[in-house]
């Protein structure tokens, strides 16, 4: 796939208006059709780079809204919208490791091997750190704290009592 360097007018307008909408707005399909001089629900790459762009400029988070457009997501849908996340990384991991399960690890030379491990070790981490268990540990831990923890703490914390 070849990357395209410049913004589109089309992205830059559509990326305007979305950046003056307030908290809780929707802007619709029609009008962002009318911005992007297509359909973007079947050409999304338009809409893809304005979200992009108001996210990494203004901050601001966008979700559809089926059949109707993409509403301004307040904090709270923000950070309830990203629970999904543990259960699908989750899910991959696993799925994942049950492919990487099936490589015939004696057939596999010096280089493969030291690449296969690497992938399976990352893959089995993400797969315990986005388990439901190690979530509500984290979440206790968390709770104690009233803060984010920082990484070598939450490590720590499975080193010293296991899981």
């Amino acid at each position: 796939m070849k990357t395209i360097k410049t913004i589109s007018a089309e992205a830059i307008a559509m990326a305007e208006t979305l950046s003056a909408t307030k908290l809780g707005e929707i802007i619709t399909y029609a009008e962002l059709n009318r911005l992007a001089k297509r359909d973007v629900r079947k050409h999304r790459g338009t809409l893809h780079t304005a979200l992009l762009k108001v996210l990494r400029e203004h901050k601001m988070v966008f979700h559809a809204v089926r059949g109707i457009g993409v509403k301004r997501a307040t904090d709270y849908e923000i950070n309830h919208g990203e629970d999904t996340f543990f259960l699908a990384v989750n899910r991959k991991a696993r799925r994942a490791m049950k492919r990487m399960a099936c490589i015939d690890y004696s057939l596999l030379d010096n280089t493969e091997r030291i690449s296969y491990n690497a992938k399976s070790t990352g893959i089995a981490t993400l797969a315990v750190f986005c388990s439901e268990p190690t979530q509500l540990k984290i979440r206790g831990a968390v709770t104690a704290s009233n803060a984010q923890l920082e990484l070598g703490t939450t490590i720590q914390m499975f080193q010293s009592n296991g899981k």
